[in-house]
């Protein structure tokens, strides 16, 4: 609680600050000089039109809103390349941290180099050339993001900033970024609002500093999409996003996108951006990205069009460690009060059989009910809130109260058939890896069937029963 109260006041802090310094900049020289902190190191960001602030399962959070850090696998790693326009050169690298209660920690750097550019000296005798130098940026930042509430999260980032772009005089300087994000509850949507560049002057120019405010829909062709679901194995992801420049409005842009991904393998996505680019002549501002996901893997392409200039071209390669965490982490469990039932004889947790399988291995979104499953009722909140309280014991290692929430969300008639046999799979996995009864293994056998007997598809159930059958 102290942490939460802490990092609000500091996160208000910053808002504050950026909302003066804004208002101030009015008055200071075009952030023009410090373009180049507003192009994104997210490959997949740029393949949608540098809308994503509002979608949150990227690997580079941190650098889109730093609300959402701590919603994507345990560990994840993450380094691309961006080959721009005029020589310029970008290189990006990332690391982010989930910690409890799904806050998350990350650490990354973008490093740009401007390319080779001539020099020359003023005589009486006329104009020479001295040479050339290549001037660099450097970016380095930190964020966290904190879970506030169900669908509710919050994010710092701090950046330290260096440039040599006037050679006789480099500078540097500290900025800030502020993000929300909200997931609507029970719904497939979510917003963002995101402050960044909140900072003091470099070079002489005050940073880019803007206010986005982010959309997000996703659509899965496969499964119903669970409540606080974000995964989709077979769906489209929509995303649009408003950039308000605070230092300059004609600076402010628009961009949507979209994204498909066919069986969690391979993504294409697609976007726009509408922007002033003065008088920069040809298509500008679309974009066309593609992305391939294979186990902990990730491998990601951006191109965008920049009209006079050519295109940009974008790669990415992404690593996550450990497991995949796609929803916001619940609250804490508060003291049951719903009745037990009758535990099984001789009931004690055991040493695990195998590696223990995590939530997020076996807890599936719902998948679409088939012919011949049981009619599809409406599932109480109630009935949502038992289920909930069990997940939330099974990862806390509670599994004897685990198991009495599942059994009690089961036995509800009007509970939906896909998240009855969500219970019995979760029932079968608690039985045979963690509870030792009597017959503890032939109850897990039965729980397997019954929820296969609901829904033919649940793929936890069947990977379960190949030990056997």
């Amino acid at each position: 609680m102290k942490k939460t109260i802490l990092f609000t006041t500091l996160f208000s802090g910053v808002i504050l600050f950026g909302l003066i310094g804004g208002v101030q900049a009015q008055a200071v020289s075009g952030a023009a000089a410090n373009s180049w902190l507003t192009i994104s190191p997210s490959t997949r960001n740029v393949g949608m039109g540098g809308s994503l602030s509002a979608l949150p399962d990227a690997y580079d959070e941190v650098d889109i809103n730093p609300a959402a850090i701590g919603l994507v696998g345990q560990s994840n790693f993450s380094f691309s390349q961006n080959f721009w326009a005029q020589g310029l050169t970008a290189e990006h690298l990332v690391y982010s941290q989930r910690l409890g209660n799904s806050d998350g920690l990350s650490l990354g750097a973008d490093y740009l180099n401007f390319g080779s550019i001539p020099t020359y000296t003023v005589s009486p005798s006329g104009i020479a050339a001295s040479g050339t130098y290549s001037p660099l940026g450097l970016n380095i930042y930190g964020g966290y993001g904190l879970h506030l509430a169900e669908g509710f999260r919050l994010g710092l980032t701090a950046h330290f900033i260096y440039d040599n772009i006037q050679q006789a005089f480099p500078d540097q300087t500290a900025s800030f970024d502020g993000g929300l994000f909200y997931q609507m509850p029970g719904t497939p949507m979510s917003l963002s609002a995101v402050l960044s560049n909140l900072g003091w002057d470099l070079d002489g120019s005050s940073l880019p500093t803007i206010f986005k405010t982010g959309w997000a829909y996703q659509i899965n062709f496969d499964r119903t999409l669970g409540r606080d679901t974000f995964s989709a194995e077979n769906g489209i992801n929509l995303t649009a996003e408003g950039d308000w420049s605070l230092i300059d409005p004609t600076d402010s842009s628009f961009g949507f996108g979209g994204e498909y991904w066919y069986m969690g393998l391979i993504a294409v996505r697609a976007g726009y951006r509408f922007a002033d680019y003065a008088n920069v002549s040809g298509l500008t501002g679309f974009s066309l990205g593609a992305g391939i996901h294979y186990m902990d893997w990730q491998l990601d392409y951006a191109m965008t069009t920049l009209g006079d200039f050519g295109t940009s071209n974008q790669i990415s390669l992404s690593l996550v460690f450990g497991e995949q965490q796609k929803t916001p982490t619940p609250t804490p469990m508060p003291t049951m009060v719903a009745a037990q039932p009758t535990p099984s004889p001789t009931v004690q947790v055991v040493a695990q059989a195998s590696p223990m399988p995590t939530v997020e291995a076996v807890v599936a979104p719902a998948p679409t009910v088939t012919a011949g499953v049981e009619p599809v009722a409406t599932t109480s909140e109630s009935t949502w809130e038992t289920y909930r309280q069990g997940i939330r014991a099974y990862k806390a290692k509670d599994y004897e109260t685990a198991v009495g929430y599942l059994k009690e969300a089961v036995d509800d008639p009007n509970s939906k058939a896909w998240l009855r046999a969500e219970d019995y799979a979760m029932l079968g996995i608690i039985y045979e890896y963690y509870i030792k009864a009597d017959d503890h293994f032939k109850s897990a056998r039965i729980y397997y069937h019954k929820a296969l007997k609901l829904d033919p598809k649940n793929v936890t159930a069947r990977k379960h029963l190949r030990r056997w059958e």
